[in-house]
């Protein structure tokens, strides 16, 4: 999506902006429309918000009075690079790989709950960052 969002950039005006860094991502949609697996074989468990619906604006655009008004409907992106270290994961054993990441790898579903429950995760506090 970004790489597409700046390539129309590009196209409309030259000179703009210009590419410091890429990175390109692996995880592909299944042909089946199956939820994709990531890189440790669990089913990938991220959702976005449904595009149209006042969840999606609430959480996606900014709109906050403590922003400066110049970026009032914009959006901030986070990118978040996650070092894998698959070989040292494929020695443990399956119950533990499950527990680490709190689903089963066979279905998805949440340990201890049906296939499509809902997880009770409780919600995280923020970091505090510093400069």
């Amino acid at each position: 999506m970004i790489s597409a969002a700046f390539r129309a950039l590009r196209a409309r005006m030259p000179g703009l902006a210009k590419m410091r860094r890429t990175q390109h991502g692996f995880l592909r949609w299944p042909s089946s429309g199956a939820t994709p697996r990531n890189m440790f074989g669990h089913k990938d468990g991220t959702a976005n918000p449904q595009p149209g619906t006042a969840t999606f604006d609430r959480t996606v655009w900014v709109d906050a009075a403590d922003e400066p008004a110049w970026f009032r409907g914009g959006s901030y992106l986070v990118f978040r690079k996650i070092r894998m270290k698959t070989a040292e994961w494929d020695r443990l054993a399956s119950a533990e790989q499950d527990r680490i990441i709190g689903r089963r790898r066979g279905d998805g579903a949440p340990l201890g709950r049906p296939r499509n429950s809902t997880p009770s995760i409780p919600r995280p506090v923020p970091p505090t960052v510093t400069r």
